[in-house]
């Protein structure tokens, strides 16, 4: 696992695919399911996903998720949207798991990039509890604050200690499968200025760490 991490920080693609598939554990046979669907090599996702086991709830839902999803693949591999006509049964299966609040289950994350990507410029750009930002802080526990959020082509980053505004130490940008994408280190005044234009829509994770060393974390939705 140390070294899959250590090719990944080295942009080693090829090299941590090999790693992961060595490895044969539960874990890294889950990546390699998303690694395969995501490359659409959709009959050797789809084994390897048969292979693995749903006794807890969290397995239960990346199969479902995945199973869903790869039968929407073979049908729709552009993810295009369905402008009015009636979606399929897998599509309806992923917009069910991505209006999940389980904040906890990936397979609603997962679920939230794919129904992003494919609502494309239908997809609601401005969330309505944004106007919060007009109430005056009455909280004192840190939240990374992303605006706007979803985003197109760059989003503003700071932390929101109720007080003050901090930007941290250092901001990593991860994909939904846990790929570093990006790393920052930001003037700890200023909020961060991130470029969104070289990245597709979906859903992405910020990791920002605090000037005390803590990481707070917030989901990222590109949709152009």
């Amino acid at each position: 696992m140390v070294q899959t991490i250590s090719y990944l920080q080295s942009n080693l693609l090829a090299e941590a695919k090999t790693e992961t598939e060595a490895r044969n554990d539960t874990e890294g046979d889950k990546t390699l399911v998303a690694t395969y669907t995501d490359e659409r090599n959709l009959a050797k996702a789809d084994s390897l996903l048969q292979t693995l086991p749903q006794e807890t709830p969290e397995g239960a839902a990346f199969y479902y998720f995945f199973n869903a999803y790869i039968d929407e693949l073979q049908s729709n591999t552009d993810l295009l949207p369905y402008d009015g006509k009636a979606p399929s049964q897998a599509a309806l299966q992923i917009q069910n798991m991505a209006a999940s609040t389980n904040l906890n289950n990936n397979a609603a994350l997962f679920a939230q990039t794919v129904f992003a990507a494919q609502q494309n410029g239908q997809y609601r750009r401005t969330p309505t509890d944004e106007k919060a930002l007009q109430v005056p802080y009455s909280h004192s526990t840190p939240t990374l604050r992303l605006i706007p959020n979803p985003a197109q082509n760059e989003v503003y980053i700071w932390i929101d200690a109720g007080t003050e505004v901090q930007a941290g130490t250092q901001l990593n940008l991860y994909s939904v499968t846990g790929k570093l994408l990006q790393t920052l280190t930001p003037n700890p005044y200023q909020a961060i200025l991130l470029n969104t234009q070289n990245l597709v829509n979906g859903l992405y994770i910020c990791e920002l760490t605090t000037t005390s060393g803590k990481p707070l974390t917030s989901k990222l939705i590109i949709s152009r």
